[in-house]
This record gives C-alpha cells, structure tokens and sequence, in this order.
C-alpha cells in the first residue's frame, strides 16, 4: 500500500515539475511515468546498500570493537608481543 502511495505521490510531482515545459499533455504524463519509475528504482537501490551496509555494521561492528577493545587494553597492560 505505501509502495502504491509512493508511486502516486512521485507521478503527481513529476506532471507537475513537467508542466514548466511545453510539452503535450501525453507526454507530460509518459514522462511524469518514466522518470517515476526511475526514481522507485534508485530509491530502492539506496534502501537496499543502506540496509547492506547497516546489516553488515551490525554484524562485524562489535567484533571490530572487541579486536580494538583488546588491542588497547593489551597495549595499556604493558603485555607486547614478540617480533
């Protein structure tokens, strides 16, 4: 129901940003279609990196702060390792 919603609220904007320029009528709303439909896809392709590079963080972010974590407390411990 939203996606539908989207669609209509992006077609409505397009036809009317397309009004600025003298085109026919048909083709006002062809274009208004268009660029509507190229608008949901890169929308759609934000949202899935997005949530790629949230699922991702959430994933490795506390491991890559456990390492960091250690990596610190050994230093401050005084422990090093052997070349």
């Amino acid at each position: 129901m939203t996606n539908s919603l989207l669609w209509i609220f992006l077609g409505v904007i397009m036809y009317h940003l397309l009004s600025a320029f003298p085109l026919a009528t048909k083709t006002k709303v062809v274009a208004s279609i268009v660029v509507s439909l190229i608008l949901m896809v890169v929308i759609k392709i934000a949202g899935f990196l997005i949530s790629g590079i949230w699922t991702v963080v959430t994933v490795f972010g506390p491991f890559v702060l456990l390492a960091v974590a250690l990596k610190y407390f050994v230093g401050w411990a005084g422990i090093k390792r052997k070349a």
